[in-house]
């Protein structure tokens, strides 16, 4: 299974929704750094997590799990193992490595189908977004679906895309003949529907001009960053994905905890055209930009 996969199925069981396509894009990067218990771990401290399991009985928990996962209730031998191990310490994010790994036939099957819908509704959020800053409209549901399709054929990786938008002749017409300046507030208008602050505009301009940063990567920047502070985008979303789709944060870690996890925004890490992590990989891309820029 992908790290992809894996986050995905940790949304699903966890917080009971698709992943914001941020917290999945932030969760799979960590994954290939850090083991899952540490991402799960991480999970289970969200605020999220407390909302759906408090209050749940360890049997209440495993049905969900079960619910959640295989779409199906517990059998009862099932339900006593994974009890069980709850009341031996394992915590939810345990069973679900553990619920996913051991199944075999229709119930291995109906995990992956799960998993591949949440993706493709977290992928098409992604490029509903892409089309909002880019082309200031909605997708179209071709254009969503082949975009969606060439996400998940590259496991997840956005480069052909953001160069593809930022290539193509409807961005270019819209941006062609405006100012730098013009060029960014453009962008605030398209992803919030208001004018950029005055150290936003100064702020992204520098970064286009001096050539630290392309026209396409300031405006998956800016979208990013919206995401994953919980600002609301300009809803250019269809119902298609609306339907889908819950946009909330992605778990913050427990502060008490000796973990370095966090999908928010921390002033760790500045844009630089030296950066050698991937612009699209790296949701922390607004780390070291003023607040007001964001």
């Amino acid at each position: 299974m992908s790290s992809t996969d894996i986050i995905q199925g940790l949304y699903l069981t966890i917080y009971e929704r698709p992943a914001d396509w941020a917290g999945l894009q932030y969760w799979t990067a960590e994954l290939e750094t850090k083991d899952f218990d540490a991402v799960a771990d991480a999970f289970t401290q969200a605020p999220e997590f407390d909302e759906i399991y408090a209050g749940l009985t360890h049997k209440e928990q495993v049905s969900y799990l079960y619910e959640h996962l295989l779409g199906r209730a517990p059998e009862p031998a099932g339900l006593a193992f994974w009890e069980g191990r709850l009341n031996e310490g394992a915590t939810p994010a345990d069973l679900v490595r553990e619920i996913r790994d051991g199944t075999q036939g229709s119930d291995q099957q109906a995990i992956a189908a799960r998993i591949d819908d949440a993706t493709e509704a977290s992928y098409g959020e992604l490029i509903d977004t892409l089309y909002a800053g880019y082309y200031d409209r909605a997708a179209d549901e071709d254009g969503r679906d082949y975009w969606v399709e060439q996400i998940q054929q590259s496991y997840g990786n956005l480069d052909h895309v953001i160069q593809a938008f930022g290539e193509s002749d409807e961005y270019i017409e819209r941006f062609g003949s405006l100012s730098d300046e013009e060029q960014v507030g453009a962008l605030y208008q398209s992803f919030f529907s208001r004018d950029a602050e005055t150290e936003g505009i100064n702020y992204w301009v520098e970064q286009l001009s001096s050539g630290t940063l392309d026209l396409a990567n300031i405006a998956f920047a800016i979208a990013e960053g919206a995401g994953e502070q919980g600002n609301r985008i300009r809803p250019h979303c269809s119902k298609r994905w609306k339907s889908s789709i819950h946009l909330s944060p992605s778990p913050s870690p427990n502060p008490n905890r000796n973990l370095s996890l966090s999908p928010s925004p921390s002033p760790s890490l500045s844009l630089s055209p030296s950066l050698k992590i991937p612009l699209y990989r790296c949701p922390s891309r607004m780390r070291g930009v003023p607040a007001a820029i964001r």
